[in-house]
């Protein structure tokens, strides 16, 4: 429905407000520690939803690709380890989650914009997602390819 209610512009503008660390946001909910964990993992994973039902359809410009910047690190709210705090392990689980369903969607916008996700996110696993998405897409461009290869060691802008 947001299609249909907001112009492009509008939903890129929005789309990049979302995820920032203001009052409100993704990344604000996200790091909260007085918001159950339950329900925050459950937000992140429904990131997916988005992808599949708006960002496949429509990736705008630049917010879909880049969403995962901010929400990846937790700069923005907070610090983040994942290494040493069960909190932030289980956060990371869900954005690894997340980010492995969308790059499983068909829309090459969505899996460039999760590989890009996937290279912020620093998950343990993330080496061997994407070894299995370069052998289940061999036809991807050498340009694709490639990158793909740098967002296994998060090589990325």
């Amino acid at each position: 429905f947001l299609l249909d209610v907001y112009h492009l512009d509008q939903l890129e503008q929005g789309f990049w407000v979302l995820p920032s660390c203001s009052d409100g946001s993704v990344e604000a909910i996200v790091w909260n520690e007085e918001i159950p964990l339950p329900a925050r993992e459950a937000l992140i994973l429904s990131t997916a939803d988005l992808y599949e039902k708006l960002f496949a359809v429509n990736p705008l410009d630049m917010s879909s690709y880049m969403w995962w910047d901010a929400l990846a690190y937790g700069y923005g709210c907070g610090i983040y380890h994942p290494e040493s705090d069960a909190e932030d392990a289980r956060i990371q689980e869900a954005m690894f989650a997340a980010l492995t369903k969308i790059l499983a969607l068909t829309s090459a916008k969505c899996q460039a914009a999760a590989l890009h996700g996937l290279g912020h996110l620093r998950h343990p696993d993330t080496e061997r997602v994407i070894e299995t998405y370069l052998l289940q897409n061999p036809h991807l461009d050498r340009d694709s390819a490639d990158y793909a290869k740098a967002c296994i060691t998060g090589d990325i802008l």
